[in-house]
């Protein structure tokens, strides 16, 4: 199931994906922009969801101040099953340019759901600006559930950030 602006998209791409519906219990929900109350409920019971986006009703985000050629992603966890499925390994160098924003998660911040971070799988490094550190996707233990949160910039038809959506919802649904 899929919510927000991405959803058109991802129907499109594959026929079998559907709407989210309050109360509904799908194996993965690929969420864009916001998690709803019911969406968050879902997460805690034991649900699964990617959801790529920068509302304070999830894992606190930070906006930087700078993102260009200068920030530079790297893997922390190159064994994750996601870094794995990704063509290069280390430093992710300028592959993801295109989908960079000035959002990074942090975990210094407090945030308004109870979680526990399991690692992080892409990390953002400004060279311009060493404080401007922090995580463009990031595993989380909510309530019962998993949660994969990246404020990288997905929408539209960036062939980076399919594949990337594909993965991340192929890890998720094992």
């Amino acid at each position: 199931m899929v919510s927000g602006s991405g959803a058109a998209t991802l129907k499109k791409r594959y026929g079998s994906v559907t709407d989210w519906k309050n109360g509904s219990k799908p194996d993965l929900l690929i969420a864009f922009d916001r998690l709803t109350d019911a969406q968050l409920t879902y997460l805690k019971n034991g649900g699964r969801v990617l959801y790529f986006g920068t509302g304070s009703e999830a894992v606190m985000v930070e906006q930087g101040t700078f993102y260009s050629q200068y920030v530079m992603v790297h893997f922390p966890r190159e064994d994750h099953e996601i870094v794995e499925a990704l063509a290069s390994k280390g430093y992710g160098g300028l592959q993801f340019l295109n989908l960079q924003t000035q959002y990074v998660i942090t975990e210094d911040k407090d945030d308004p759901l109870s979680h526990s971070i399991i690692g992080k799988i892409l990390l953002r490094d400004n060279v311009g600006d060493i404080g401007q550190s922090g995580s463009y996707m990031s595993e989380f233990t909510v309530g019962k559930g998993t949660l994969i949160q990246s404020t990288l910039n997905v929408s539209g038809d960036k062939i980076l950030g399919n594949y990337l959506i594909d993965v991340a919802a192929e890890y998720l649904l094992q």
